[in-house]
């Protein structure tokens, strides 16, 4: 039986192929790292990440359309006695009444299907509740603040700023108002 020769892309001389044996060696025959497709998955994986990363913080520092940032330059004579919350759910909080807060987001279905829901709230329960839809994307630091999970999330709270109960989907407004009345907004 004639010699075959050895090709290092296919296998050796006996014919094993490369998946054959669990190391495969270099180009100069040291041997090598474990043959395997989960080390460069791993390293796509990781980059995929950072990218991801890179591209939450950039986001998050340059926002359009958001406010410009006061300056407090030479000569200006501003002066706050209250300090202005950086998101609606502080401001909502510090009022003293219940506040229901809906986390979601603009494109998602059941977020689309709640908005009715708690405009109509908002509007009844005027200066007795504090009815909030907050978008997780305009507020990201809020949002993981108070551990939103899964959007639409409603948390509820009572007058004293506590957290009374929360939920996770759409909820209807016959559940919502129900919550409210538990918590004293009639």
């Amino acid at each position: 039986m004639p010699e075959r020769p050895e090709d290092p892309t296919t296998g050796d001389a006996a014919g094993r192929s490369v998946a054959d044996d669990a190391r495969v060696p270099d180009a100069e025959g040291r041997a090598a790292r474990p043959a395997c497709g989960l080390c460069a998955v791993w390293k796509v994986a990781a980059i995929v990440a950072l990218t991801a990363a890179l591209g939450v913080v950039f986001t998050a520092k340059a926002r359009p359309g958001s406010p410009p940032e006061p300056s407090a330059g030479a000569g200006s004579s501003v002066r706050s006695e209250t300090p202005v919350p950086d998101n609606p759910l502080d401001g909502a909080l510090a009022t003293g009444r219940p506040v229901v807060a809906d986390f979601g987001r603009g494109i998602c279905i059941p977020c689309k299907m709640m908005k009715p829901i708690l405009d109509e709230l908002k509007e009844h329960y005027a200066g007795r509740a504090e009815v909030l839809i907050i978008d997780i994307d305009e507020y990201p630091a809020v949002t993981q603040r108070v551990g939103i999970r899964a959007i639409p999330t409603q948390i509820f709270y009572g007058a004293q700023g506590r957290e009374f109960h929360r939920h996770e989907g759409f909820m209807p407004r016959e559940d919502i108002t129900a919550r409210l009345a538990e918590m004293g907004a009639e």
